[in-house]
């Protein structure tokens, strides 16, 4: 009687692939984790992140790949989605889903496990699981929302503030914590050509990012952490009419605006259009176009935000950076800390007209809130210096030297 009514809940097809991934893969993931059981460890590492070769892993995967010139360790990539590319010698691509016993093997030999957003188990005590990190430090209460596995070996931190508060978020000990930093921070110490491929000229005074939270989520249906429905699917500029008002005074101020989207961002919730002075970077865009979000950062002079933990991140750059804070009374999810605003060293954006005063304080170079991005920075980022690649591999594959 349940399985009619589940296959009359979500259809054939749906059925289908909810058995193979949710009963008949687990079988057979434990069927061969007995069989490999015997296997010695290898050199060889997992790499894995929710967007494949992207963020923390992906940045850590690179100066690894430069770090061993002597070809010493295997890399494999546990992926979401196979890609049409040439990998560099002793390096892999396994599909992170379905029934894989490449998957399987590589999952009982790897030494290491590195990966940031896509959870990898370990199968053996031996084994090492580091969590790279999603956030500096959460700004949202996402407390129990992303808990680790009891079984992780290791959490990265960017400083001592941060751990009782991240520790909380991900469920797991404190003494877990090692402070190395992010590695996808090391990106921000670096000059980059980003922007170029975006094609957009030289006919702008200044370039402003624009990172927005997701409300609804993609990934979740859960989860829709704002109760404002707006007309154009973005806080602030919620009708198409004030749309067109930012629009208008970014043209006039010869400044352009990136709005790059939450990967877990719902897209079908956007309803606004790309103009001259406004360019929209989806998930989807972004890989199309070869673009990494952080290598972007670096050529953009100021950072619009919210509630996103990117702020944190921007904090290195030195850099102005905005809030808005038109639905702070409306926003379900709620804040981590009793007084976020602490850790929110800039303009503070409620209205259209907070919006363009940030806008003329760009680009007048009028920056009075260096001293708090400072000061915050200190607490938060200690360790997000550009060596966070280079501290990792050495706390785990120096020792293997």
């Amino acid at each position: 009687m349940i399985f009619w009514n589940k296959l009359k809940e979500y259809g054939i097809k749906q059925s289908i692939r909810i058995f193979y991934y949710f009963k008949m893969e687990p079988i057979a993931a434990k069927v061969f984790k007995a069989i490999f059981s015997n296997l010695k460890l290898r050199n060889a590492i997992i790499f894995a992140s929710h967007n494949d070769f992207d963020m923390n892993a992906g940045t850590l995967y690179e100066y690894i790949l430069q770090y061993d010139q002597d070809k010493k360790y295997r890399l494999i990539w546990f992926v979401e989605h196979m890609q049409n590319k040439q990998l560099p010698e002793g390096v892999k691509q396994i599909p992170i889903k379905g029934i894989c016993i490449k998957r399987y093997y590589w999952n009982s030999v790897a030494k290491w496990i590195f990966y940031d957003d896509t959870h990898v188990l370990k199968w053996k005590n031996e084994q090492k699981t580091i969590y790279l990190g999603h956030a500096t430090r959460a700004m949202k209460n996402c407390r129990g929302k992303v808990p680790l596995p009891q079984s992780i070996d290791y959490v990265c931190s960017s400083s001592e503030d941060n751990d009782k508060l991240m520790s909380d978020v991900y469920v797991c000990e404190k003494s877990k914590m090692i402070h190395t930093g992010f590695p996808v921070t090391d990106l921000l110490y670096k000059q980059w050509n980003e922007i170029e491929k975006l094609q957009v000229g030289a006919q702008y005074k200044k370039i402003i990012i624009w990172m927005p939270t997701f409300r609804k989520s993609s990934y979740n249906i859960l989860r829709n952490d704002s109760e404002t429905d707006t007309e154009t699917g973005l806080a602030l500029a919620d009708t198409f009419s004030i749309y067109d008002e930012l629009d208008s005074y970014l043209r006039m101020s010869q400044v352009l605006l990136l709005i790059k989207f939450h990967p877990a961002q719902d897209m079908s919730e956007i309803r606004i259009s790309e103009t001259h002075n406004i360019i929209l970077l989806s998930p989807e865009k972004l890989k199309n176009i070869d673009i990494d979000t952080y290598k972007l950062l670096t050529q953009t002079d100021a950072l619009i935000s919210d509630y996103s933990s990117i702020s944190f991140d921007y904090l290195l750059l030195d850099k102005p950076i905005a809030y808005v804070l038109s639905d702070y009374e409306t926003y379900k999810l709620g804040f981590a800390v009793d007084n976020p605003k602490d850790f929110m060293p800039g303009n503070y954006i409620y209205s259209m007209e907070d919006m363009k005063q940030f806008i003329t304080d760009v680009v007048t170079e009028n920056d009075t809130h260096a001293n708090r991005r400072r000061e915050v920075r200190m607490k938060v980022a200690r360790y997000n210096d550009g060596h966070a690649c280079e501290r990792i591999t050495d706390m785990f594959l120096g020792k293997d030297e």
